[in-house]
């Protein structure tokens, strides 16, 4: 589970690095795709070998995850939800409201969590935000600024998303109003019945057989006769029906 969460912000953080940074300080000059790649290399060995280095310094696990929150939420989690519900900032904007939560977050953990216990993430990703949207309404910005309102490609993935939750409040209304039809479909194969009586016959036998089941009375007994039932549930059907 660590692992996999590692190599996803490594992967995140050097693509961040070769595409987004190094793209923007670059403006003029084009960088390959080669080249990109070769940074992305780099930067995963080398955030890799400091998160290393900073794992072993810190063995407790709870104690590195409160770090992360420390730096992740008064410092990212701002921007990310205003971006998502439309802001445009200018750089500056974004730099302030990231100084603001990082300031927040130091004194808090400095002068008040050490009194109270209480970790002051949120509030410190409160403050970014309101700090980005004092510095966006009181600096002189550029004009395309500020909450951007739908274009029309964002208008036709709602009128797309309106019209799909149309037809299944429809589908659902007419399903509901032929619930025989409905419910007749839902019975699964003979195939699939026989195929899952197989399925908890072998898992049933080899937990025995590995001493899994501690208990090798009555549950045993009931889990094998459920998947002879299963098994022979097509037969059963065929006899009654002849």
């Amino acid at each position: 589970m660590s692992m996999s969460t590692a190599d996803s912000f490594l992967n995140a953080s050097a693509v961040i690095v070769g595409h987004d940074i190094v793209r923007t300080i670059k403006k003029d000059k084009e960088i390959t795709n080669s080249c990109q790649l070769k940074i992305a290399r780099c930067t995963t060995l080398v955030v890799g070998l400091l998160s290393m280095l900073l794992a072993f310094r810190c063995k407790d696990l709870l104690k590195l995850m409160y770090w992360s929150l420390s730096f992740q939420v008064p410092i990212v989690s701002a921007p990310f939800i205003l971006a998502i519900f439309g802001f445009q900032g200018t750089s500056r904007t974004a730099l302030i409201g990231m100084s603001t939560g990082i300031l927040f977050i130091l004194t808090w953990n400095k002068w008040i969590k050490c009194t109270t216990g209480i970790d002051g993430s949120f509030l410190a990703m409160l403050a970014n935000g309101l700090a980005m949207m004092a510095a966006h309404y009181l600096l002189k910005q550029p004009e395309d600024t500020g909450w951007v309102k739908p274009d029309n490609t964002f208008r036709q993935i709602q009128q797309e998303n309106f019209r799909k939750r149309s037809e299944r409040k429809e589908a659902i209304k007419n399903a509901w109003e032929n619930r025989k039809i409905t419910l007749s479909n839902l019975i699964p194969s003979h195939i699939t019945i026989v195929s899952v009586g197989v399925y908890t016959t072998i898992s049933n036998l080899m937990a025995y057989f590995l001493g899994c089941i501690t208990n090798h009375g009555y549950w045993l007994i009931f889990q094998l006769f459920l998947s002879a039932s299963l098994i022979g549930y097509p037969f059963f059907m065929i006899f009654l029906k002849k």
